[in-house]
Order: C-alpha cells, then structure tokens, then sequence
C-alpha cells in the first residue's frame, strides 16, 4: 500500500503544464514560480520573457539585467522601452533579436531610430514617434501606431518644410493593414496614408483622440470627422494599458477595430 504521507509523483510533462496554468493565471507570480527549481525555471522562461516592459514604472518582469538577457533576450517577442536614453534603447535592443512587436516611447532624436531598425529585429508591429526618416526600413510592418505628434513643419536644410512633403517622397508601407495615430496629424498626413498606392492593404486608420475609462478601446462618436473615408474610426483608448493587453493576448485596440468595421459590413 503507497504511503499516504508520501508526495504524488507526476508525470514531467503534466508537471509542466501545471506551471504553465499557474502562470498564464497570474503572470506577475513569475518571479516566485521560476525560483521553485530548475527544471520549472526552464519550463517557464520561454513564457516568463514572452513579453518584457522596460521604463519609468516598474520593470516587468524584472529589472534589466544584461547578463539575464543575453542568455535569454531570444525568447522576448513583445517589447516595451519607455523613457530611456538613446545610448540604452540601443543596448537593450541589441539584446532581443527575434522581436516582433515593438514600442518605444522615447523623447528620441528622429535621426537616431533608422539606425536601430537596422537591427535583426522581425518586427511587424511597431509603437513609435513619427520620424520621416524612418519609413524604408518599415517594409514589413503590418500595425503601426504613432505614440506622437507629427510635427506641422519640419527643418530641412536650415529650412522649415511643411511635415507632408517630407514624407510624400518616402511614404511606402506595402504590408501595413492598421494604423493608428493622435488628432494633431494634419489632414493632408492623413490623407497620405489613406492613398492606395502608398498602403495598399490599410483597412483601418484609428484616430486616438483620448484615454478611455478602464483602459480598453471604445468609438468616440463625440470626436469630429477629420478626413471622409470608411476606414476611419475615432475611439477612445489608454494606449499604454492597450499594448500590454493586446501583447498578452487579450482583445486590444486593433482586434477592436476589426470587430468594428466587420459589423458595419453586415
């Protein structure tokens, strides 16, 4: 007769399982589950570093450690970089090569991100400021949401350039399928990425006009028509909250928007 004091033996793979249910329960009681033993710490790194948040609040799911990070950073997928130096965007990137979302939300200099996107990074969502300079290396983006104002001008060779004629020459995002971007953008900017030649496949442009209660994305029907096209929505949304819940694989804004104009065809 088994000893009834005795721990239950599990099968590794059930084991596993257990911890992955414990953790997609409640991913902030990572750093606790990770620490019970080895073998669960490799079991739940790959889901522990799925997504990292770095910033002026608390880090998640740890503080950046480099040596963590060079060891692991190839799990990362979704990246969030919130009010870091240049110098550091530049180090932690570097770090995380198979990214495929990103946000930097940094006071930059425009001349500075071309470069970082140069890095081996597979990104197809991207949350930036909206430097010109910046849109040849954004062939593959298929979501793309300015955190940011465009500027109405521009200085280009000691001149100030209204914003839409830098961008008229360089505006070309074959894949992109969703943007997003604040109410200051000049008609004209809008009416750029709604041209077909230059975002073949964009079925929808949201106008963020300002945070929603709760945090999750809402139509604000208050908000006036800037531009006439069908593939315009005006909602309401926190953009921050709405990143780590879309990355987390919960409804974000743009599933919203799907969801929005889907019901409008029928």
């Amino acid at each position: 007769m088994a000893d009834p004091t005795s721990c239950p033996h599990l099968p590794p793979e059930l084991e596993q399982e257990i911890f992955l249910l414990a953790f997609r329960n409640d991913y902030r009681d990572a750093i606790n589950l990770v620490q019970i033993a080895k073998r669960v710490f490799d079991w739940l790194i790959p889901s522990v570093l799925h997504v990292v948040q770095f910033g002026a609040i608390q880090p998640a799911p740890i503080t950046f450690n480099k040596s963590v990070y060079e060891r692991y950073g190839h799990h990362v997928r979704h990246l969030f970089l919130e009010s870091l130096e240049p110098d550091d965007v530049r180090t932690y990137l570097r770090l995380f090569p198979n990214v495929t979302n990103l946000a930097v939300w940094s006071d930059r200099s425009q001349s500075d991100i071309p470069d970082l996107l140069q890095l081996p990074l597979n990104l197809t969502c991207l949350s930036i400021r909206p430097p010109h300079k910046l849109f040849p290396p954004f062939s593959r983006l298929t979501h793309l949401h300015f955190q940011f104002n465009f500027p109405m001008y521009a200085t280009e060779n000691n001149t100030q350039v209204p914003y839409h004629e830098l961008l008229e020459p360089v505006l070309y995002l074959p894949n992109l399928t969703h943007l997003g971007m604040v109410p200051t953008f000049s008609e004209r900017t809008i009416e750029l990425f709604l041209e077909r030649k230059r975002c073949p496949e964009l079925r929808v442009l949201m106008v963020i006009w300002r945070p929603s209660e709760g945090g999750s994305a809402k139509l604000d029907d208050l908000a006036p028509v800037l531009v006439a096209d069908p593939r315009i929505l005006n909602i309401k949304c926190d953009a921050k909250w709405d990143w780590e819940v879309g990355a987390r694989g919960g409804k974000d804004m743009w599933e919203f928007a799907d969801e929005v104009l889907a019901s409008r065809e029928h």
